[in-house]
C-alpha cells in the first residue's frame, strides 16, 4: 500500500485555509460594495424631494382632492394612464391614512380572513445567545390556490427596499413582533384563479395546463410594467407595504387584471378576489405582529418607555414616511408574470411550498 508523502497533508490544508480565507475576504469585499452602493444612492435621492423625482420621471400627479371624483376611487381597463395614476395615489394615500385614524389592529385578522394565530407562532429565545423570533405556521389545502403574480426580479431594488425598511424599523420592533418576506419572492398578486376562501377545483393536471396557457397568451399580449416607487406604508393591520407607480408608457396592471379576468372565465368574482382594485400595485416587506410583550424603548435619560399601540403606531409612522423620502423614485421592471400553485395557504409569503409556472410580458406586435 504506498504510503502518503507526509508534506501533503499539511500542503493540502494550507491550501484549502488559503481558498476559505480568501472566499472570506471576497464576501466582505462584496457586502462592502453594496452597502456602500446603498448610502451613495440614498444620498443621491436625499438631494431632491420626492415630489421632484416622481415629476422628473413624468408622474408629476396632482393632490387628490374630491374634485377627482369617480377618477380618484375607482378605475377600469378603458381608464387612460393618467386615471389609472391617480387612483393608485388615491388608494396608497388611503392606506397610510387609514393606520392614522384607525390605529394599529395587531393580533387579530392579518390577511384575507386569517388571524395572526392561524399564521404565526413566537418562539421563545433557546439558550444563552437565542433570540426570540416568529415561525410560519404552514397548513396544506385541499385545493391549491392558483394566482398570477408578478415578481420583483430586480434584487437590487427589492433588497435596498428591505434593507431600508428593516433599518428604520430595528429600534421600534423586537425580533418576535415582525415576519419579514423573503426579499427574494417578493411580489405583486394580480389575480385568482381559485382563492383558499373561494376554491375553484380542478379536475386535474390537464386542466391546470390549459388554465396556465391561457394565463401565458394574456401575458404575451401585454407589455412590461416599468414602476417606479411611490412610498412605503404601514396598515391598520400591520402589513408594511411598497406602493408602486407606474412610468407612462408601459404597462398597465388594470389591463393586466381585465385580460386575467377574461383568460380565467372560471375565477371568482371580484367581490371575491384578493385584490379589488384594478390599478393597484403593491409588494408587502413585511407584517408588523402583536408581541408576546409590550415593546420598549431606550429613552434619552437612560429610562425605558413601554410603547401603546398609539405611540407605536406614530412611530412606525414616521419610520417609514423616512423610508419613502429616501426611495421615492426607485425604478424596478415587472417583466415576468408567475402562474402559481400554492400547496399551502399564503405558501409565497410564508416559505410554503408552490409550484411557478413562469411567463414573460410581451407587448403585442402591431
Amino acid at each position: 500500500m504506498q504510503q502518503q508523502h507526509p508534506l501533503k497533508r499539511p500542503f493540502k490544508r494550507t491550501l484549502r485555509a488559503r481558498v476559505t480565507t480568501f472566499l472570506a475576504v471576497l464576501l466582505v469585499l462584496y457586502v462592502g460594495y453594496i452597502y456602500y452602493w446603498h448610502h451613495q444612492v440614498l444620498l443621491q435621492r436625499s438631494a431632491s424631494s420626492c415630489s421632484a423625482r416622481l415629476t422628473a420621471l413624468g408622474l408629476g400627479l396632482p393632490a387628490v382632492t374630491q374634485d377627482h371624483g369617480y377618477f380618484a376611487t375607482s378605475a377600469s381597463a378603458s381608464s387612460t394612464s393618467w386615471q389609472h395614476s391617480l387612483v393608485r395615489q388615491h388608494a396608497y394615500q388611503h392606506m397610510a391614512a387609514d393606520m392614522k385614524q384607525r390605529g394599529l389592529q395587531l393580533g387579530g385578522e392579518v390577511t384575507q380572513g386569517l388571524k395572526q394565530q392561524d399564521l404565526f407562532q413566537h418562539v421563545p429565545a433557546a439558550g444563552k445567545w437565542g433570540r426570540p423570533h416568529v415561525k410560519a405556521l404552514l397548513h396544506p389545502l385541499k385545493v391549491p390556490v392558483r394566482a398570477v403574480v408578478l415578481p420583483l426580479l430586480d434584487h437590487e431594488a427589492a433588497m435596498m427596499i428591505h434593507t431600508s425598511v428593516r433599518h428604520a424599523l430595528h429600534s421600534l420592533l423586537t425580533e418576535d413582533s415582525i415576519w419579514w418576506q423573503d426579499e427574494l419572492l417578493m411580489h405583486a398578486t394580480l389575480y385568482h384563479a381559485s382563492t383558499h376562501a373561494a376554491p375553484v377545483p380542478m379536475a386535474g393536471p390537464s386542466e391546470v395546463l390549459q388554465e396556465v396557457s391561457a394565463v401565458t397568451s394574456a401575458m404575451q399580449e401585454a407589455c412590461p410594467i416599468t414602476a417606479v416607487l411611490d412610498r412605503v406604508v404601514v396598515s391598520a393591520s400591520g402589513a408594511v407595504v411598497a406602493c408602486w407607480q407606474v412610468l407612462p408608457g408601459s404597462g398597465e396592471p388594470a389591463i393586466l387584471r381585465d385580460r386575467l379576468r377574461a383568460a380565467l372565465p372560471r375565477a371568482p368574482p371580484l367581490d371575491k378576489q384578493v385584490i379589488q382594485e384594478l390599478a393597484i400595485l403593491h409588494t408587502t416587506v413585511g407584517r408588523v405582529l402583536a408581541p408576546t410583550k409590550r415593546p420598549m424603548r431606550e429613552m434619552q435619560d437612560g429610562q425605558s418607555q413601554v410603547w401603546n399601540l398609539q405611540a407605536l403606531a406614530s412611530a412606525l409612522g414616521e419610520a417609514v414616511s423616512n423610508v419613502s423620502d429616501e426611495l421615492c423614485g426607485l425604478v424596478a421592471a415587472f417583466d415576468e408574470a408567475w402562474y402559481v400553485e400554492e400547496s399551502d395557504i399564503l405558501a409565497l409569503a410564508l416559505g410554503g411550498t408552490f409550484v411557478k409556472h413562469p411567463g414573460k410580458l410581451k407587448c403585442p406586435v402591431v
